[in-house]
């Protein structure tokens, strides 16, 4: 499963089980294959996407009833912002999705994959703000 396809199905899968009508592909397989194939994925590894805006990826992070669609969200906005932290960092924290990541930290009823990778996101901020204040002295 690419990046994207499980970004569109993660999207898809959070409308509910109610609105999944692909009877081939029942919702519970594809929620299952996803969590495997995120945990697969190099955190480190560049992606040919531009994202203008952060807010569907902190959107979904929010969505504490469907964990699978929250780790694909936690794991593209750690990724986005440890590959392109100057360009994503500063979107992340216009959009306030800081305060979204520690929600995610700190709610058990996320998946502690997701859990660790905003503790990574919110590391990589901590780490870049502190750099570009160290950078203006």
């Amino acid at each position: 499963v690419s990046y994207h396809s499980a970004g569109i199905l993660s999207e898809i899968a959070a409308d509910g089980p109610e609105k999944w009508t692909v009877e081939l592909h029942p919702r519970s397989d594809v929620l299952s294959k996803i969590l495997q194939t995120v945990l697969s994925w190099d955190i480190n590894k560049p992606r040919k996407i531009k994202y203008r805006s952060l807010s569907p990826l902190i959107r979904m992070c929010q969505l504490y009833y469907i964990p699978e669609s929250q780790l694909w969200a936690t794991w593209a906005i750690c990724n986005l912002i440890r590959v392109k932290s100057e360009r994503y960092i500063p979107m992340l924290i216009r959009e306030k999705g800081i305060g979204i990541l520690q929600g995610v930290v700190k709610e058990e009823r996320c998946l502690q994959e997701a859990r660790d990778l905003a503790t990574m996101a919110l590391q990589e901020c901590e780490n870049f703000i502190f750099l570009e204040k160290g950078a203006s002295k």
